[in-house]
């Protein structure tokens, strides 16, 4: 049971659900598309029974789990196109490992501490990506409890993050729509604003809770390995 709790997977199969359903929907707006909003009360209640209702939550996972890393990759190309750093020191760890020399321990900047004890316990790491993997790793062995919380966010991010780029294409499949309806409304060109807007307001969400599982990751090492930053035990390990 512990093990099943460690595990990504009952995180991530609610956050690949959810995040793929926006999928779901731009397909089905694609094979069925409607004029106003007002038709889409009808086309779900079309899929109302118990046995669709299933077919839906299983294509919705499915596309979930396939679109993941194309909406990593969407995550990454909004990151630079707003100039988000979804991590939690940005690339301060990268760039800063040498540390301050002829400094006692307790001078040092809580930021330089870490680094050092990062290089100590995991080595040099040149990308923020093979660095939460490491850190993933010694938590799953020396404190579990870290990472549930860390993979929770990990999931809800997942989650936002699918569910942003699902909003995106449901905006591109209502706009291509336009020219298959019979008569334009303003309804028409309000709806796939309102719905990129959303896709953004998803998306800053999949930024808070990515840089949440760094901080809790990059923070539950360092309390995990050496305790409290102003210990003695932590300042003597730092100081080797």
């Amino acid at each position: 049971m512990e093990q099943l709790k460690l595990a990504l997977g009952p995180y991530e199969l609610f956050a690949a659900t959810i995040g793929g359903t926006p999928l779901l929907l731009g397909c089905l707006l694609l094979y069925s598309p409607l004029a106003s909003l007002q038709e889409l009360v009808p086309l779900i209640q079309a899929y109302a029974n118990a046995a669709i209702a299933l077919v839906v939550l299983l294509l919705s996972y499915i596309l979930g789990t396939t679109f993941s890393g194309l909406t990593w990759r969407y995550f990454l190309k909004l990151c630079a196109l707003f100039r988000q750093d979804y991590r939690y020191f940005g690339k301060l760890l990268i760039e800063r490992r040498h540390t301050q020399t002829g400094v006692h321990p307790s001078d040092r900047p809580f930021e330089d501490r870490l680094v050092a004890l990062l290089l100590q316990e995991i080595g040099p790491t040149r990308k923020p990506s093979l660095l939460d993997a490491q850190l993933m790793v010694y938590l799953r062995s020396h404190n579990p409890a870290c990472l549930i919380t860390a993979e929770s966010y990990q999931a809800t991010h997942i989650m936002y993050r699918n569910l942003s780029f699902g909003l995106v294409w449901m905006a591109i499949i209502w706009l291509i729509n336009l020219f298959r309806v019979p008569a334009l409304t303003l309804e028409q060109f309000l709806v796939p604003i309102a719905v990129l807007g959303l896709a953004y307001a998803t998306f800053t969400r999949a930024v808070t809770f990515k840089r949440w599982h760094s901080r809790e990751i990059l923070l539950g090492f360092y309390f995990t390995a050496y305790g409290p930053p102003d210990s003695d035990a932590s300042l003597a390990k730092v100081d080797r």
